[in-house]
């Protein structure tokens, strides 16, 4: 790593950077240039390879001018190898699908995720078409999930207080979004340790409360009806409640733990970018939703009304 010149550096930094080079070396042309998803963006100069986008690290490209300015660019050249993670700077915990979210789609449209050497890398669709790589062949989709899961989320995806911060600002926010399924359209196909009252009501019975709403009979993808929406009251509350959402979809037959987002809730407006999550964009039909009070000893009892999965715009 010519540029570094003499420095003090710690192993395990400059190990991991060592083997990026080594694995680039081995995909790429000399001087051959890469999109670095990982925040990293001094790894462009250790690495002697131009950025082609003038934000190199995307946690500083939060607007989606920046983003849509950057996507234009990679557009007219896209890069044959992006970085999907190495070791990412998330410095508030939301990564590329929460704070880049335009780019977090471009990437998931464009490149086929692989593992190498500890990174997950992104290798361009149209490059693997031509035949670039011999060693290269095309991630089967379950496989395809996790990696991206990988790098873009967490095994445990816990979106804090964002739905209820998001909900606050309804207002704003429902210009944005298109309504694809609405209330009347969510029907309850079963429940667990819940009793329903007045339709709306559900008294809590059990350690494990939680509804189910079927889906199957509304043709939506994961990537087109990303954002699900909800008012929430949490009745004679002993605690913070914490809500759990699974999905499921196309060959699946129900509600994994992998496929599923945490949250703590208020009462009021709940809005929950579902299509931040990897397994739930690559859906490519919907089939249900559960949703779970996942700590049940919060509530007596809560109400969900005005249920919308919704379209963004």
């Amino acid at each position: 790593l010519a540029n570094i010149g003499r420095a003090q550096v710690q192993e395990d930094h400059w190990q991991r950077l060592n083997k990026l080079a080594e694995l680039l070396d081995r995909k790429l042309e000399p001087m051959e240039s890469y999109l670095d998803l990982t925040s990293r963006n001094a790894q462009y100069f250790y690495l002697n390879r131009v950025p082609l986008i003038p934000d190199t690290a995307p946690y500083n490209m939060a607007s989606a001018s920046q983003q849509m300015n950057a996507i234009q660019r990679l557009e007219e050249n896209l890069p044959r190898l992006a970085l999907l993670e190495g070791q990412n700077i998330i410095h508030d915990g939301g990564g590329l699908a929460l704070r880049n979210h335009y780019m977090y789609r471009f990437v998931i449209e464009h490149y086929e995720p692989f593992e190498i050497d500890g990174f997950v890398i992104g290798l361009s669709k149209e490059a693997i078409e031509r035949g670039d790589w011999e060693d290269v062949s095309v991630p089967s989709s379950i496989l395809r999930a996790e990696l991206f899961e990988k790098a873009f989320s967490r095994t445990r995806v816990d979106y804090r207080k964002l739905p209820v911060a998001w909900g606050q600002s309804i207002e704003s926010l429902s210009a944005r979004m298109e309504s694809l399924i609405g209330p009347d359209k969510f029907n309850i196909s079963a429940t667990h340790h819940v009793q329903i009252e007045n339709k709306k009501i559900f008294n809590v019975t059990g350690n494990d409360p939680f509804i189910v709403l079927d889906l199957s009979d509304n043709q939506l993808s994961g990537h087109s009806a990303g954002i699900l929406t909800f008012d929430f009251k949490c009745r004679f509350q002993r605690h913070e409640p914490k809500i759990q959402i699974f999905w499921w979809g196309d060959d699946q037959k129900g509600a994994f733990e992998e496929n599923s987002l945490f949250f703590s809730a208020n009462n009021g407006t709940l809005i929950v970018p579902l299509d931040a999550a990897p397994r739930w964009y690559l859906l490519n039909q919907v089939k249900g939703l559960r949703i779970d009070l996942h700590n049940a000893e919060a509530c007596h009892s809560f109400t969900i009304e005005n249920l919308s999965l919704n379209k963004r715009l």
